[in-house]
């Protein structure tokens, strides 16, 4: 184990293109945007919905990870939907803290 850790920054550069076109940490910048707009659109009230993908949502972010999608498209669609996105921030932010779950969780801590 010792010599794995003495080894990661030699490990970190086996395949550095990787690195630098990276389609599942573009897929998962999606998800998360695309998540904040599922969650507000359920009225906070189906975090799991809003968080999990089926069918040809499920396919659709299978193909972001698949490099299916030209960098110029996918950039395109992430500006969309960042913007959308950003346009839900006050709500998040204004949101009252939820003090009944919060209470409720408390003593499980």
């Amino acid at each position: 184990m010792l010599e794995l850790i003495n080894m990661r920054d030699s490990i970190a550069t086996i395949n550095l293109k990787c690195l630098f076109n990276n389609t599942k940490k573009a897929m998962m910048s999606l998800h998360f945007l695309t998540f904040l707009i599922k969650f507000h659109q359920s009225e906070f009230s189906n975090f799991k919905s809003a968080i999990y993908y089926t069918g040809e949502e499920k396919d659709f972010m299978l193909g972001i990870k698949q490099g299916k999608m030209n960098k110029n498209e996918f950039l395109e669609l992430l500006q969309e939907i960042e913007n959308k996105a950003r346009n839900l921030e006050p709500v998040f932010y204004n949101s009252q803290l939820n003090l009944q779950t919060k209470t409720k969780l408390q003593p499980l801590q």
